[in-house]
């Protein structure tokens, strides 16, 4: 509830509470979400990206919106995961009065998804990397957002495949190097005149 900054037992500030909720994601994740985990995309996780509240610099926030990150594994279930963050909502209500409604769910790629290591497009996706210089091609999992998994709900089979890396992505100083792009072309070019051959079982 908003009130004068100078007499903020009139109101409810609503940033104060969202720190308040904000712990309990901290501790949901750490007690929680992180031990949820896959051999190859490593542990989900729930995070904060995004928060804003106030308009005014003599007025108690009346309301303050966040946005909540959370990735999934494969093997965890959507609708159990949104069943997790409103029970996450209802502690909070019940533990420091903490009014708090989801307004948007906002799906970016879709769940996770896996392809298993001995399908035809894996494996020869690794020996194409092995091909071109890449000592360890994996399989590993990637853990940003991609189109797979919308090919995935299609029926299709797919891998993530290229240069870069998640270690520098959305960063200023975000790159890859023309080392990697030379074979990566090349990797793929050769990829693809595989997976086209007639005989799926010509390497």
């Amino acid at each position: 509830m908003a009130a004068h900054s100078g007499t903020p037992h009139l109101g409810d500030n609503a940033v104060l509470r969202a720190a308040q909720l904000l712990g309990m994601v901290a501790e949901a994740h750490e007690r929680e979400v992180k031990t949820r985990s896959h051999p190859l995309v490593g542990e989900a996780s729930l995070t904060v990206t995004r928060i804003g509240g106030g308009h005014a610099d003599n007025v108690l926030p009346a309301a303050c919106d966040l946005l909540l990150d959370r990735r999934m594994v494969p093997g965890e279930d959507e609708a159990a995961v949104r069943s997790e963050i409103a029970a996450l909502l209802e502690a909070a209500r019940q533990r420091f009065g903490v009014r708090a409604e989801i307004l948007e769910w906002k799906p970016t790629t879709g769940s996770s998804t896996e392809t298993a290591a001995d399908r035809p497009i894996v494996v020869r996706s690794l020996d194409a990397a092995r091909r071109h210089g890449v000592e360890k091609p994996g399989p590993f999992g990637f853990q940003g957002g991609c189109d797979l998994v919308h090919f995935r709900a299609a029926g299709a089979e797919g891998v993530v495949i290229g240069p870069g890396s998640l270690a520098v992505a959305h960063k200023p100083d975000e790159f890859v190097s023309v080392e990697q792009l030379g074979r990566c072309d090349a990797m793929l070019e050769k990829l693809l005149h595989r997976l086209t051959e007639a005989s799926p079982l010509t390497m």
